[in-house]
């Protein structure tokens, strides 16, 4: 028998047969796990020196224990005849790009869809004297090819973490009136002393005296 007869749907057979469905299959799934567990302790312990005979209760030693960990995995293989598996795990990475999944068909030579993928994706446009692009997105994209037409569909979903942040200034805003009477040097205003340097310029002031006459 060929391979080809014994891949046909048989719904005969003996009662030895554990299913009514016989089928060899020409691929077998293969993953590929592999990646790192870090854990980190630091302990810090300080002492505080004595600063004179008048402390009468000395600081006693503290201690301090931190712990750290990362943990980072990666899986490829295949989990069907032409689609393959990609994860990656990376708890360092910021929130929304700790966790990337995505899974890809790669259809054959002579097929019109030549690849869809699903999941976490690179989208990029080849670098061009007036375009250039790369995003990541969550979504799919299809990759079709007719002859000498080729056809491209993307779909996403925009992906977010929400957090807020609450800052308190300690800077605080205080109105200061200054006489003319407190005159600093260079950093008030600027007053010349100087007989080459007079404040005013001979003729260029002009003095008018209210006689209280409204008339």
């Amino acid at each position: 028998m060929s391979k080809e007869e014994a891949a046909d749907v048989s719904l005969e057979g003996n009662s030895e047969k554990k299913g009514i469905i016989s089928t060899q299959l020409s691929w077998e799934p293969h993953l590929r796990i592999f990646g790192r567990k870090v854990i980190g302790i630091k302990y810090l312990q300080r002492h505080y020196l004595k600063r004179g005979e008048a402390q009468t209760e000395p600081k006693k030693p503290t201690t301090e224990t931190e712990i750290q960990q990362k943990l980072q995995v990666k899986v490829r293989g295949r989990v069907g005849e032409r689609i393959f598996a990609n994860v990656d795990y990376d708890d360092t990475a910021p929130r929304s790009e700790q966790q990337k999944i995505s899974l890809t068909y790669q259809g054959k030579e002579n097929e019109i869809i030549q690849e869809v993928a699903l999941g976490d994706l690179q989208l990029g446009w080849p670098d061009t004297e007036f375009l250039a692009y790369n995003k990541s997105l969550f979504g799919a994209k299809v990759t079709a090819k007719k002859g000498g037409f080729n056809l491209m569909g993307i779909g996403s979903v925009s992906k977010g973490v929400s957090e807020s942040k609450t800052f308190t200034g300690k800077t605080t805003f205080e109105k200061k009136e200054i006489p003319d009477t407190s005159y600093l040097k260079r950093r008030y205003y600027l007053t010349y002393f100087d007989p080459t340097h007079p404040p005013l310029t001979s003729q260029s002031l002009e003095v008018y005296l209210d006689d209280q006459d409204g008339t």
